[in-house]
């Protein structure tokens, strides 16, 4: 007689019924495809997930960018440092950066960060027109005792 085997278990069955063993088998080859086609489905989803988690930590990421400048707009509106408003505005490093809003009344410029950034003031919006000596950080451009209008902002790094 012929010894037929448990491939679920792999111990040989020696008093098997023919029907038996083919009924053992196709459970074997059965289980071995449900388990192929669930590590298949188990990589699609971890696969998917993590292309999920990276898209929402993308959108969640901060605005600010490492190349941009914090920077205090400062006005005193009244004279000699009375009345004064400050304003934070966040500069892109490299591109002419221009805020009619902001930079219409400017007394004093104040670079927070980043360290290896230098800001220069303009008085035309096109980046031209001395406007205002360059500043860094603890080292702010003091425009006017009053208030005068910036046309735009350019911060290059060091």
């Amino acid at each position: 007689m012929l010894a037929n085997y448990d491939l679920t278990t792999n111990c040989q069955i020696t008093n098997a019924h023919p029907q038996t063993h083919s009924h053992r088998l196709s459970t074997a080859i059965l289980t071995t495809k449900l388990t192929t086609i669930h590590s298949a489905n188990i990589i699609k989803m971890r696969t998917a997930a993590l292309t999920l988690m990276a898209a929402a930590l993308a959108i969640a990421a901060p605005t600010t960018r490492s190349e941009d400048a914090i920077i205090v707009v400062e006005a005193s509106h009244g004279g000699a440092g009375s009345g004064l408003t400050n304003t934070t505005i966040t500069v892109p490093v490299g591109p002419i950066y221009t805020n009619e809003a902001v930079l219409d009344t400017v007394s004093t410029l104040y670079l927070l960060s980043p360290d290896t950034v230098t800001c220069t003031p303009f008085k035309n919006a096109d980046g031209t027109g001395t406007g205002g000596l360059p500043f860094t950080v603890g080292h702010p451009s003091l425009l006017s005792t009053n208030t005068v209008v910036v046309g735009s902002i350019v911060c290059t790094c060091e």
